[in-house]
């Protein structure tokens, strides 16, 4: 402006509202003060570099703008402070300005006092400071008395504020018309128009200073042109900016009067005139808290929601207004937006996914309940809004921000889940006293809903609907229907008015270059890093597991510990976390512990097939590995789930892995446990010990001297195959569940059922992980939440108090992938190994027993193709019999070959007697005791072989434990390969008849005869003893090209053949192996 060289700033301070009685109140109008802003701020009339309105403030509020204001002036700076409102003397005939929360008996601590504002107007370095008191007072006032020469002062009892605004639109005020209105002219005009109770002070200023240009004509409102074709206005130009690129968030976010909060244009009525949406309640002249948008496909619905949230986030931080997005509509609405500072939330991709339905609902809800303890906690205040007026007027408070949630095609929500009728109706009901605002959005909408919260949805926008009874129903008129084809033509309907309007964009670009930008992209990306995050009101569904080493302290090598975390309090206390507890409600994550110490020392995981029971058993063990060393817990294994359990052998807290091969491994683990127990009862007897926990201690103290163990889990992956595969150990499992937990050994179970468990021990086992179940109504918690355990998430399941959690990854690489999650155990456990430097406990150890377990698969089931398998371990002797060129000397060579693949020459030796060579070069390696390819070779061997088993039969001093265990020698097992039987026997004599009494002991010296020999259908069998004693001991028998029916003399073509042994006659089809690869 001529004559003007350094910046225009003005202060507007208008109060309107009073929460004093007494106080009277000619109301200014609210649209005075909005008005003199936009004229002070338009560049063709004021042209103010900065204009600050003040509403219905505080006194803090307002002395913080003024002085914030005045003391950043400089000698060259035009300052306006204009203040409209009540004024009011105390009994010592000072000066006060009312303020939304004076109180006229405390007039210094809750009103504005005229000295702070003269003592702020007389030190501002300003160059022309002009202050306009447009003062309800009744009373004559010299303002000499008051202001003196601090500035150039107008005093008016009522009417300045519109007198000014009418003369500066109108140019009215230019009374001299050179076409400038000044300091002098502002003097000449309110005295004109003014009426009483109006007096000027120039003090020491130029009266000459310009305050506005002039402009002729009938009043003109600020009108933003809206006109067809090209240059359309967009949200930008609204906001008052002449380019997106010009948003500048720090001025955009000043902290707002309370009645400009919650506002925000939305788009242009056919004059011209900017629409706004007004979130605030009815008695603070807002339009209400929620609202109804409706439209039909191509409306325009989406762009809308979006310029109605982009609007209130670009004129209000992070601490006034947070979003939560929920789209169940195609999920594009909130695109771009989610990573605005102020978003608490987004929600995409529900679908008719309950768990993540109910999570949403569950955090809705646990939001409002925050609100409510906040507010509670705080000082009992009523509502959202008694708590900001409390923090405005310098309470030690929080933020606490409004929060809107958005929610695009709300019908869809509800036909998936109709319970979620019941929290909007909640929220609709409580929210708008909490500072919660609901925006439901469809193309259709639910009429129940809709009814239930007519009173509340107090502003509807109706942009084109499909027919005009839907129109109606959302605005009352039907010419919803009638609007135009063109996107965002809409109608918005108060309870004061009904205002047709189109939608200001923000997805268009910000120029008309091909690489322009859209104006969302410009504010967000200016938005980006500029305020604190919003309070997270959703965290995003656990599509992935967590790392144990996320879910631990840091890693690292603790003496005397290895590997374990650092400084945790809790480490060796039988405490360990597997998982993460979603608990929306609270808005949180939590650790998923195990607490083994107490009444729930038994565990049990439960699920379908492929819902993660074994990789949740891994996670456990190996957290368990991380928080105790192997002298503090230790574990059995019996692996039934397919092989996942075996790599934790390595770890050094393990015991053995027991695979359903490993009979009598698992005999031995389970009477080790057995024999602690028994040796504990009677140790803590002698001991004076009563519990664990004092055992522990003791333990710990290094009081304990004749017990090398810790807590002894056993861990059984797949409990209904384990009652079938080891049925002789089932009871003593259960006597393990029912007396273990006393003396520190612990039962851990998978299991497909809770119905496979025992209803008397599941009463026993405390600690329980439900993951998803084939049938939820079979669940242990609440049948509903088991139906919403997602189907593609293995580790997802239900906590007893039927919070959903996803077990953690048997991995501390820091990696969330599934894919290599065994290499990422290998490490884990390689790791361990490494950083354990002290003494393993003396356990029952698979390495020891390596192919322990005799049982070798020689073929598959003819029909079910499911392995078959002989067992030297149920009957240690074979018998094949078949026709020449039948295939005997391929299941000979099977046998052979399994046997060396499983076990070492100090468990497995071969002599093998091959008068035909058939076999020859076969047995390559140190498995090979003998070999005899003549009655001569076999006499002169059977001799050494005879005295060597004799000397393993139990003597006289063996005691009945050692019979158990067969300990009292050592020493490798004892094949005795006979092919081609039939050329052995000599006139019922044969050289094998020394093992003929030895035979019937063959478990326990480790013998085993495996015998080939021609046998033809119907032919009268030959009197021969070893023959004769093997039948009679039930030896089972490969019968080769015969039938599974022994009455039919049909011969089958090689390799089909009959096992035939004690659990009856299954046919089977004999792997093949090829003769002339040699065997290890």
């Amino acid at each position: 402006m001529e004559g003007v060289t350094g910046r225009r700033i003005a202060l507007l301070v208008a109060t309107s509202e009073h929460i004093d009685p007494t106080l009277r109140e000619p109301r200014v109008l609210s649209g005075d003060g909005r008005r003199l802003r936009d004229l002070l701020l338009d560049p063709e009339v004021g042209g103010f570099d900065e204009v600050v309105l003040v509403a219905n403030e505080s006194k803090s509020g307002i002395e913080r703008e003024a002085e914030r204001l005045l003391r950043g002036c400089t000698p060259e700076d035009t300052v306006l402070v204009h203040m409209t409102g009540r004024g009011f003397m105390n009994h010592y005939s000072h000066l006060f300005f009312a303020t939304v929360s004076t109180d006229v008996t405390l007039p210094y601590s809750t009103a504005v006092p005229s000295l702070v504002l003269w003592h702020l107007l007389f030190q501002s370095q300003a160059g022309v400071k002009v202050l306009l008191l447009d003062c309800a007072i009744h009373f004559p006032m010299n303002i000499d008395d008051y202001f003196g020469d601090s500035a150039y002062t107008f005093s008016a009892t009522n009417q300045l504020t519109a007198t000014l605004v009418r003369g500066l639109e109108t140019g009215a005020a230019d009374t001299d018309g050179d076409g400038q209105i000044s300091v002098n002219d502002v003097a000449e005009y309110l005295g004109r128009e003014l009426t009483g109770g109006w007096s000027a002070r120039a003090g020491q200023f130029d009266v000459n200073t310009p305050i506005a240009k002039a402009r002729g004509g009938a009043p003109v409102p600020v009108l933003i042109d809206y006109t067809e074709g090209t240059g359309k206005p967009d949200l930008a130009t609204v906001l008052g900016l002449s380019s997106a690129t010009e948003f500048d968030p720090r001025q955009a976010w000043r902290r707002r009067p309370e009645n400009e909060r919650f506002r925000a244009p939305v788009g242009i009525d056919g004059d011209g005139r900017k629409v706004e949406l007004d979130l605030k309640m009815g008695p603070m002249d807002g339009m209400g808290p929620h609202g109804l948008v409706v439209g039909a496909a191509g409306s325009g619905k989406s762009e809308l929601l979006r310029t109605v949230v982009l609007a209130m986030a670009a004129t209000h931080a992070t601490d006034a207004v947070n979003f939560v997005f929920v789209d169940c509509g195609s999920g594009g609405t909130f695109q771009g937006m989610e990573t605005m500072p102020q978003v608490s939330a987004t929600v995409t991709g529900l679908g008719d996914d309950q768990w993540q339905i109910r999570r949403l609902q569950d955090a809705l809800a646990g939001e409002a309940d925050r609100r409510q303890q906040l507010l509670r906690n705080a000082g009992s205040f009523r509502t959202f809004w008694d708590y900001e007026r409390a923090r405005e007027n310098g309470a030690d408070l929080d933020p606490l921000p409004a929060l809107l949630i958005v929610i695009d095609e709300f019908a869809a929500l509800l036909a998936a889940r109709p319970a979620f009728r019941d929290l909007l109706i909640t929220l609709g009901r409580v929210g708008g006293s909490l500072g919660i605002h609901l925006l439901l959005a469809g193309e259709e909408f639910d009429q129940d809903v809709v009814k239930a919260l007519d009173a509340r949805l107090t502003y509807r926008i109706g942009l084109r609907t499909a027919t005009a009874e839907q129109s109606t129903a959302v605005i009352g008129v039907p010419d919803a229907a009638e609007l135009p084809e063109e996107p965002g033509a809409a109608y918005l309907k108060t309870d004061k008015a009904l205002v047709r309007f189109n939608t200001v964009p923000v997805s268009v670009p910000v120029d008309t270059s091909p690489q322009a930008a859209s104006v969302l992209d410009v504010l967000v990306s200016a938005m980006a890093g500029q305020a604190p995050s919003a309070y997270a009101v959703w965290l995003p569904p656990m599509d992935s597991s967590y790392p144990l080493d996320m879910l631990l302290a840091p890693l690292d090598s603790v003496p005397e510990r290895g590997l374990a975390p650092t400084n945790s309090p809790w480490i060796g206390g039988l405490q360990t976390p597997v998982g993460l507890i979603d608990k929306p409600y609270e808005q949180r994550r939590d650790q998923l512990w195990t607490d083994f110490a107490g009444p729930a020392g038994h565990g049990a995981v439960v699920g379908a097939p492929g819902a993660g029971k074994s990789a949740l058993l891994r996670t456990l063990v190996l957290s368990m590995a991380l928080t105790h060393t192997p002298l503090e817990a230790q574990f059995h294994c019996v692996d039934l789930g397919g092989g996942t359990l075996a790599p934790l052998g390595d770890l050094p807290h393990v015991g053995a892995v027991v695979s359903a091969a490993d009979k009598e491994l698992a005999q031995r683990v389970v009477r080790e446990l057995t024999s602690l127990v028994a040796d504990r009862e009677r140790r803590f007897r002698e001991q004076a010990i009563d519990s664990m926990a004092v055992f522990r201690e003791r333990k710990r103290d290094k009081r304990v001297s004749n017990d090398q163990l810790g807590d002894v889990f056993l861990v059984v992956d797949g409990w209904k195959a384990f009652g079938q595969q080891f049925p002789e150990l089932e009871a003593q499992v259960l006597t393990l569940f029912a007396n273990g937990l006393a003396y520190g050994v612990h039962v851990i179970v998978s299991a497909q059922r809770w119905a496979d468990i025992p209803p008397a021990t599941k009463d026993l086992i405390g600690t329980r992980f439900e993951l998803r179940l084939a049938d939820p109504a079979e669940t242990d918690t609440h049948a509903q939440n088991a139906a919403d355990v997602p189907t593609d998430r293995p580790g997802a399941g239900l906590t007893r108090d039927s919070l959903h959690f996803r077990a953690g990854l048997p991995r501390i690489d820091g990696s969330m992938q599934a894919e290599d999650v065994d290499a990422g155990l290998r490490d884990a456990l390689d790791k361990i190994r490494q950083h354990w430097h002290g003494q393993t406990p003396p356990l029952v150890r698979a390495e020891r027993y390596v192919g322990v377990s005799r049982r070798y698969p020689i073929g598959a089931h003819a029909t079910s193709k499911q392995p078959v398998f002989v067992d030297f371990d149920a009957d240690p002797h074979l018998l094949v019999y078949g026709d020449s060129e039948s295939g005997k000397t391929n299941v000979l060579r099977s046998i052979v070959r399994a046997v060396t693949q499983h076990s070492t020459d100090k468990e497995a030796l071969f002599m093998l007697v091959d008068y035909r060579r058939s076999m020859l070069g076969f047995i390559d390696g140190s498995h090979l005791l003998a070999y005899a390819i003549s009655p001569m070779q076999l006499d002169q061997n059977m001799p050494d072989v005879v005295t060597s088993l004799r000397k393993r039969l139990p003597g006289g001093d063996v005691t009945p434990e050692q019979l158990r265990n067969r300990s009292w020698w050592t020493g490798p097992e004892l094949y005795l390969i006979v092919d081609d039987y039939d050329l052995l026997a000599r006139n019922g004599e044969t050289p094998l008849s020394p093992l003929r009494d030895l035979l019937p002991y063959g478990r326990d010296v480790g013998l085993h005869l495996i015998l080939a020999r021609r046998r033809v259908p119907g032919q009268p069998r030959l009197f021969d003893p070893v023959i004769e004693q093997l039948e009679r001991l039930d030896t089972p028998a490969v019968l080769l090209g015969a039938n599974e029916d022994e009455s039919d003399p049909k011969v089958l073509p090689p390799p089909n053949a009959v096992l035939s042994g004690k659990s009856g006659r299954q046919p089977i089809e004999v792997t093949w192996i090829n003769p002339d690869q040699a065997n290890p």
